[in-house]
């Protein structure tokens, strides 16, 4: 298959090879972060195997089903191999981006703004006591970003810009 779906679902799965690779360079320095309110130094490490049970469903997806089914299968491994509260955050961040995109598997400016919104609200309601000061703080100020950004008129790029400020 080829076109935008099929060129899509590729550039999912290499985004999350390389996230992986990047994680696995980081996990160590993570893991010795004193994350409130669990300091139990294993952040990085729930992450990387909530982000390597998403890549390997992508994979598995992209090969067997197609491109279509690489966003569903991100999410449903994300979810499925999440591990601690850290793993459960990643997990729902993927879900509330993934609800957004198009039927062509396309994100646009406004679906990423929202799908920030959605994530932060899905990570709010997954944890058990939401605190202030912790990766909910930075999401929310990530969908804040896009949602300014969108509100400019910005376009993709300039709201993913916004997000990452």
């Amino acid at each position: 298959m080829t076109g935008p779906i099929a060129e899509d679902g590729r550039v999912v799965v290499a985004w999350l090879r390389r996230a992986v690779l990047g994680l696995e360079r980081a996990v160590d320095e993570i893991n010795t972060l004193n994350v409130f309110p669990v300091a139990d130094a294993d952040t990085g490490t729930n992450m990387l195997v909530t982000l390597r049970a998403a890549a390997r469903s992508a994979e598995v997806a992209d090969r067997t089903e197609g491109p279509h089914a690489v966003a569903r299968a991100t999410v449903a491994g994300a979810v499925a191999g999440a591990r601690g509260n850290s793993g459960v955050i990643v997990s729902q961040i993927m879900r509330g981006l993934a609800g957004q995109l198009g039927p062509d598997a396309d994100l646009t400016a406004e679906g990423l703004a929202t799908g920030l919104r959605n994530a932060t609200d899905l990570v709010t309601t997954a944890v058990a006591e939401p605190i202030e000061g912790t990766i909910l703080s930075v999401l929310r100020a990530a969908a804040d970003g896009a949602g300014a950004a969108l509100a400019g008129g910005g376009d993709l790029a300039t709201c993913a810009r916004g997000s990452a400020d």
